[in-house]
């Protein structure tokens, strides 16, 4: 038996109409073109923050390995002296094997030290400054890198500075090697007796791929003094 009309129309089409049933009226209203945009706006910003992360780590390893394959040292094991001597070999101390050659610390006396950087990695470096330790214009040892030698850096190298800080700006590309001297003379106004010494001498900066390194020398120094000083007498 055929449904009966209501108002003209079948009984079945005006429900559908009035939402009756399980039609429209029981779903879910779906999510607001706001809110999705917002919801698409983090998804972007977190695989943003992820790739940059993996691009920052890969930048920090191959840079890390980059820089382990520089090597700093001097040319020659021994300083280049005049107006003094390179003393006998001597024990660096008690649990050290290795034996220096110390500088004999005199009046008048200048010594050179030629510094060499080697690059073997695969991409270019930037050679910045180096830093000779307790070589400064301030420090205590009779032995101090040359003031007439380099020209301070502002902000780097104050007068009554420990460390001397040496502008060396030069460019060494992969396989290739620079260098550069530090000149020593005797300081009257410092006062050491006895044999000290400096591991790690001098300590140069560079950079690769936009990252600064900090190398020591695989150099020592040492210096040894016995006799009295100017500076001694202002100790006293």
């Amino acid at each position: 038996m055929a449904a009966k009309e209501l108002g003209g129309r079948p009984a079945d089409e005006s429900l559908r109409q009035s939402g009756g049933g399980d039609g429209a009226a029981g779903s879910a209203l779906p999510p607001r073109p706001s809110r999705l945009r917002r919801l698409r706006g983090w998804h972007l910003l977190a695989a943003a923050l992820g790739l940059v992360g993996v691009l920052l780590v890969a930048w920090y390893g191959v840079t890390t390995r980059a820089a382990d394959q520089v090597q700093v040292r001097w040319a020659q094991p021994d300083p280049t002296c005049s107006g003094t001597t390179i003393g006998d070999p001597e024990d660096m101390g008690a649990g050290r094997s290795r034996r220096l050659r110390p500088i004999l610390a005199a009046e008048g006396m200048a010594c050179t030290i030629t510094v060499e950087v080697t690059n073997r990695s695969s991409y270019g470096i930037r050679l910045d400054h180096a830093v000779a330790p307790f070589g400064g214009p301030g420090t205590g040892s009779v032995v101090v890198v040359d003031p007439q030698s380099y020209e301070r850096q502002p902000g780097r190298a104050a007068d009554d500075a420990l460390d001397a800080t040496l502008p060396v700006r030069d460019e060494v590309p992969p396989g290739e090697q620079r260098s550069f001297s530090v000149r020593l003379v005797f300081n009257p106004a410092g006062c050491s007796q006895g044999t000290v010494w400096s591991a790690g001498w001098p300590v140069v900066t560079f950079s690769v791929l936009g990252r600064d390194v900090t190398r020591a020398a695989a150099s020592t120094l040492a210096v040894k003094h016995t006799g009295e000083t100017p500076g001694c007498a202002l100790v006293e």
